[in-house]
């Protein structure tokens, strides 16, 4: 009796645990395809415009000595700085640093790496 009860225990974890692992990997791909979306209205720049970028974003840094700065304080400088960036320019600039390890991006802060 013991044995049918304990059998039954388990057969009721068992479904719980699918369904949340099925959530986990739901909630995975949402995010993935966000994260996809967002990049994809980006423009792609030029090697050359990446380069006056990371120039301009470097001279930010070590004018401000710090290894972590605002999204919005990096867009309005680099756009004082040179009148060819728009905010999506930079935000593109921004994300293919990131994908070569150049700097990181988490809550709206930059950090250099």
């Amino acid at each position: 009796m013991e044995e049918e009860e304990a059998k039954e225990t388990q057969d009721e974890q068992k479904p719980a645990k699918k369904r949340s692992r099925r959530h986990t990997v739901q909630q995975s791909q949402s995010q993935t395809s966000q994260s996809s979306n967002n990049s994809a209205s980006l423009p792609i720049l030029t090697s050359e415009k990446l380069k006056d970028f990371k120039s301009i974003l470097f001279k930010l840094f070590h004018k401000e000595r710090t290894q972590a700065l605002p999204i919005n304080s990096i867009i309005d400088y680099v756009k004082e700085a040179n009148k060819k960036f728009v905010d999506n320019d930079v935000k593109s600039a921004l994300n293919t640093m990131q994908d070569d390890n150049q700097v990181m991006i988490s809550d709206d802060t930059v950090f250099l790496i």
